[in-house]
């Protein structure tokens, strides 16, 4: 009898062990389940930044539907993919984008942990002013080149009532008076959104020669900077 007894109290407390190992396991993976809920903040990274924007990249979170973002605390929009693009933006600027991976409706994950990307837009530089030469100076055929200027797409210039524009870095004018003075000008023009503002203006003076020039000129061509 004392056998069968020291045998039933064995075997309650083998049982009350394995019940307490049990719970002790479902309260682990109750607690990992709740921590998977709230989806992964997304790894974003930034790159082609201008003066006037930039683009946003992330990694894809697992148990995202969409990713939400915004700029600068402005109302949020969503989107599927895993990029976004601003645009229209001012220069040398510091900007704020929020993102934040979101689940899908009636999931029982959570939004994810915001994440805060700050970017400044890049500087604007100013194009170097040409440097003029004149040539022959005749009143059927006046030339004048001036430097090649880096970042530039076409120079601008004047002279007198005359304004024109080339890509290349040299002029020809022609039906100009004789023996008179005039002033030319030119500006180096950047390409739109290249993060560069045109030249200030080169001057030069010359005056036409009082009588017409030879059949031939030898005048001075494609001026490197």
């Amino acid at each position: 009898m004392m056998k069968t007894s020291r045998m039933i109290k064995s075997a309650f407390i083998t049982a009350a062990s394995s019940v307490l190992f049990l719970l002790a396991g479902c309260g682990s993976e109750t607690k990992e389940e709740t921590l998977s809920e709230t989806l992964k903040t997304p790894e974003a990274k930034v790159s082609e930044v201008t003066v006037s924007g930039f683009r946003v990249d992330w990694s894809k979170v697992y148990g995202a539907e969409n990713y939400t973002y915004s700029l600068d605390g402005a109302e949020a929009d969503s989107t599927k993919d895993l990029s976004v693009t601003f645009n229209g933006l001012e220069a040398s600027k510091e900007y704020v984008v929020r993102l934040q991976a979101e689940p899908a409706k009636g999931s029982t994950r959570t939004s994810s942990e915001p994440v805060y990307i700050h970017v400044r837009t890049a500087d604007v530089s100013q194009l170097e002013k040409p440097e003029i030469t004149v040539g022959s100076t005749y009143a059927s055929k006046t030339i004048i080149s001036w430097s090649i200027i880096p970042g530039a797409v076409k120079y601008e210039y004047t002279v007198g009532d005359i304004k024109g524009s080339t890509t290349e870095n040299k002029v020809s004018l022609s039906n100009l008076e004789k023996g008179k003075e005039y002033t030319f000008t030119v500006k180096a023009v950047a390409a739109d959104n290249s993060g560069r503002t045109q030249s200030d203006a080169a001057q030069a003076n010359f005056k036409t020669a009082s009588d017409d020039g030879p059949p031939l000129l030898i005048v001075p061509e494609n001026v490197l900077a």
